[in-house]
């Protein structure tokens, strides 16, 4: 396992094994495919995978460069394909004219 040295917000520099980030990322991908929808803070993110607010930050910043995640205005993630998918509106049976064929 090879050292990934990750600079973070304020300088700060931690190390992670590649492998660590690696199954960290795909773990908080799975949750996003597993849940259509889902929409995290990056608090709660940080709360749900019990992650160090540097940590997720980055690992939340890697997902958004890959184009997998989409920040929000308002600060939230979510999957950048639900964006482009409207929501699911139920709506009455179209209604025939019997005069009509």
């Amino acid at each position: 396992m090879t050292p990934v040295f990750e600079r973070l917000a304020l300088g700060v520099l931690v190390m992670l094994t590649s492998t660590n980030f690696q199954d960290i990322l795909r773990r908080i991908q799975g949750e996003f495919l597993e849940m259509p929808g889902l929409r995290l803070s990056a608090v709660q993110a940080q709360r749900l995978w019990n992650l160090d607010p540097l940590i997720c930050e980055a690992l939340l910043g890697a997902l958004v460069d890959a184009h997998f995640l989409v920040r929000m205005r308002d600060g939230a993630f979510i999957r950048a394909d639900w964006i482009a998918i409207p929501p699911y509106r139920p709506h009455a049976p179209e209604r025939r004219d019997p005069d009509r064929q």
